[in-house]
């Protein structure tokens, strides 16, 4: 993980978003899977905030198995109000 979080500055270029966007999935998906909180909001906030179809990466991140243990009913309210910006 740390190594994803240390590389994921080097792709601040536009030819690089695909990169950029690839590595910002592996973070949330590990720390998902870590079931670390406070990576995982940072990370999932960070990929809504970029992506062009946030609602869609929220939807698909609210179906996962074990996902709802690790947020709050707030956390989710957060995540739905950065998918409107």
């Amino acid at each position: 993980m740390r190594d994803l979080e240390a590389a994921l500055p080097l792709f601040e270029v536009a030819e690089d978003q695909h990169m950029r966007k690839y590595v910002l999935r592996r973070l949330v998906d590990a720390s998902i899977r870590l079931r670390d909180p406070t990576r995982a909001r940072r990370w999932i906030t960070a990929a809504l905030l970029e992506s062009t179809t946030a609602e869609l990466l929220l939807e698909g991140l609210r179906q996962r198995p074990g996902v709802d243990a690790i947020f709050t009913s707030a956390d989710w309210a957060r995540f739905e109000a950065l998918t409107r910006r």
